[in-house]
């Protein structure tokens, strides 16, 4: 039994998201089988590689590492998509960790159903209401837009 087997569990990040708490141990990727470095994931998701770090540093993101390195496998990669994502709706990095915990909670122990429907349900609704305010965004943007094209003066037709 190896030390880490011996002492437990990993101690909650500040973001305390199940993956971390309840996560199997990961192996560390292979060189060529989906590791991307940082650069790439920061240039494929139009952000910088500060901000990836920053998700890592609140818990968001927990990269294998290899020496001072971070290796950034598939799983990283479709997490990060999920952080970006939520950040597009205009989650908070409290409700980006809630919602990660939603996803890992494949891991979590059958105690903890409960109030993973309640969270699971408060997000669905959380989402619900982005969606109607984004749509009756929509519509009143396209009625300004129509009556600003009904309204524009027809240009006079030149002849050259």
């Amino acid at each position: 039994m190896t030390d880490a087997q011996k002492s437990g569990p990993s101690p909650k990040t500040r973001m305390g998201t199940a993956r971390q708490a309840n996560a199997p141990e990961e192996t560390e990727p292979k060189e060529g089988h989906g590791v991307t470095a940082i650069g790439d994931l920061a240039r494929t998701f139009g952000i910088s590689t500060r901000a990836i770090r920053f998700y890592e540093a609140r818990g968001l993101l927990s990269p294998a590492r290899r020496g001072s390195a971070r290796i950034y496998g598939p799983g990283d990669r479709h997490r990060l998509e999920l952080i970006v994502r939520a950040k597009n709706l205009g989650l908070t990095l409290e409700e980006i960790g809630e919602h990660l915990a939603i996803y890992d909670a494949v891991t979590a122990p059958p105690v903890d159903a409960e109030s993973l429907r309640a969270r699971m349900a408060r997000h669905v609704s959380m989402l619900v209401a982005k969606r109607n305010d984004i749509q009756a965004t929509l519509k009143d943007m396209r009625a300004i837009r129509a009556r600003l094209t009904a309204a524009r003066p027809k240009a006079p037709f030149h002849r050259s």
